[in-house]
């Protein structure tokens, strides 16, 4: 039944019913946690907080992987490739509720241990998301967040052909070019907006349900009100509030 419950719910979030998928993630990780294999759980619930964590809602969010953090501590073992992604994970998630990781020293501790040890390709691509997401919630958009986005994109991947797993990535960049363009000097607007369109098109490609689009309907108003098209910005900013509302998404 535990199967089940997860493949459901990932049949639910790839047809963007994102509040199914999330009922259906509870009841595994409530009804059957104690009993399925600890890796198995962090999936269960990282996928959880994947889902809030893109529509802004913090708090639910560290509900969910606050629980595979609390698991993994009770450890003797904890295992390498999932706790890398729950550690960056739980490290965003506190960044979001603007807490800072390091008041949890075995947080820390992992965090540097799981910086020396190999990664292997699937998790260090889901890794992207978060990674993004704590540098623009730590307000960190100078040459770290810089450096990030190039090594993300010499990597070469394609947004419209990406794994559903990278679009938390491509939102958090978007918003992170969008504060860059806020806050930037008169002289670094071009380059900035140009950033800023950049990374609009790629969550553009990557967007595939209402929840992405919503985000994506924001970035489209920056870069339509950088450019100088008040009007355009006033109809794409109509449309992100209404796709936000219907999503739950108090990010946008």
């Amino acid at each position: 039944m535990a199967y089940y419950l997860v493949r459901r719910s990932v049949a639910f979030a790839f047809a963007g019913q994102f509040d199914a998928a999330l009922t259906h993630l509870r009841e595994c990780a409530d009804g059957y946690g104690p009993w399925i294999e600890v890796n198995e759980f962090c999936d269960v619930v990282a996928n959880g907080d994947i889902i809030e964590s893109v529509r802004g809602r913090a708090t639910e969010a560290w509900g969910w992987i606050s629980r595979a953090t609390d698991r993994l501590r009770r450890r003797a073992r904890t295992s390498e490739v999932f706790s890398s992604l729950i550690l960056h994970r739980a490290r965003a998630a506190l960044a979001s509720l603007g807490r800072d990781g390091q008041e949890s020293s075995w947080l820390s501790e992992q965090l540097e241990a799981a910086a020396t040890r190999p990664e292997k390709a699937y998790y260090r691509m889901a890794c992207w998301g978060p990674l993004a997401r704590y540098l623009l919630d730590t307000g960190n958009l100078g040459a770290a967040f810089d450096d990030l986005v190039h090594r993300f994109e010499a990597e070469g991947h394609d947004p419209g052909a990406s794994h559903p797993a990278l679009l938390e990535y491509y939102v958090a960049v978007a918003h992170g070019r969008m504060q860059q363009c806020l806050r930037c000097l008169p002289d670094e607007r071009a380059a900035r907006v140009a950033s800023l369109r950049a990374a609009a098109a790629d969550l553009r490609g990557a967007s595939k349900h209402p929840l992405a689009l919503s985000h994506s309907a924001l970035a489209d108003a920056y870069v339509a009100w950088f450019e100088g098209h008040p009007g355009k910005a006033d109809g794409l900013l109509a449309k992100a509030e209404s796709l936000a509302r219907r999503e739950t998404c108090p990010w946008v």
